[in-house]
């Protein structure tokens, strides 16, 4: 009985350590990439491939799209000029990290985080900050995606605050009024299911059941 009990255990162990690896610990090739309600017809699906790269935590993303080509018309979309592929690390941030080309294709797109979901739209500005509605998506886990620019693409805004602050200072010395009304918005959550908590419970499950197995097998042994 107390071999079985450690066996249970042991099985709960390995199905821990398997959940608490980070989620691209290995190369995951031919990931598909499936339309969602956005896209009508029968669009097909496209694939993606998430590399490791060179130095830890660094990976490459890989985009085909090519099998979807004769559903996949920009010209549907009011004012689209690009494909572009967005990347949503572990913290809920979705990164613009580059556009399909003309066989709509993303050759190699290099990031420094882990990959909780990539997913494809159609903008009318190829290096868009956030995304309109995925037309293609593919969910590795589960996160909140937060509507908030990455931090690597945040130099340039800073860069015109800076121009824009320089200039009204001056417009202030020479007496130029330029107060004006600004709305602030708080970044919103889309809401998403399952979660760590939920994963335990369910390993917590796995290892009541299979301790209670342990304990009928030796009730029916003993009588």
């Amino acid at each position: 009985m107390i071999r079985r009990m450690l066996a249970a255990f042991a099985m709960l162990g390995l199905l821990f350590a398997g959940h608490a690896l980070p989620a691209q610990a290995q190369d995951i090739l031919g990931l598909s990439l499936r339309p969602t309600d956005a896209m009508t017809g029968s669009p097909g699906r496209g694939a993606v491939d998430i590399t490791r790269s060179n130095g830890e935590g660094n990976y490459s993303i890989k985009v085909d799209m090519s099998g979807t080509a004769d559903s996949m018309d920009l010209a549907s979309f009011d004012g689209a000029t690009s494909w572009v592929v967005w990347a949503v690390d572990m913290d809920g941030i979705r990164h613009n990290v580059g556009t399909l080309d003309a066989d709509l294709m993303l050759e190699s797109a290099s990031v420094d985080y882990m990959i909780a979901r990539v997913y494809i739209t159609a903008e009318a500005d190829a290096k868009a900050k956030q995304p309109s509605d995925p037309l293609f998506s593919v969910t590795l886990r589960q996160v909140e995606e937060v509507d908030t620019v990455a931090e690597d693409d945040t130099a340039g805004d800073e860069a015109a605050t800076d121009e824009a602050a320089a200039s009204d200072a001056s417009a202030d010395a020479s007496g130029t009024d330029t107060s004006a009304s600004a709305e602030s918005s708080t970044p919103a959550e889309l809401p998403t299911t399952g979660g760590p908590v939920s994963d335990m419970l369910m390993l917590l499950a796995i290892a009541g059941l299979l301790v209670f197995g342990g304990l009928r097998l030796r009730a029916v042994r003993v009588d």
